[in-house]
């Protein structure tokens, strides 16, 4: 199952306890970092869960929206 199968809402974290511990990873390029991250907390032994997020920029170019993931803790 991937990461964004596993992916729950924002509503969903905070009911389980969870604090954000990561910046919005978009799903085209940087899904690698949250996988670093989960490698690092089952090291640790913590408990998390991913979040379904959207990465926005704003620039000279444009404002643009990506869909996103984040790593919270569950403490």
């Amino acid at each position: 199952m991937s990461l964004t199968e596993k992916a729950v809402t924002k509503a969903e974290a905070e009911r389980l306890g969870a604090v954000p511990f990561s910046f919005p990873c978009r799903l085209d390029s940087e899904v690698w970092i949250v996988e670093n991250m989960i490698r690092d907390f089952e090291r640790a032994e913590w408990k998390y869960v991913v979040v379904k997020t959207v990465f926005k920029s704003h620039s000279q170019l444009g404002d643009w929206e990506k869909p996103a993931l984040e790593l919270w803790k569950i403490n």
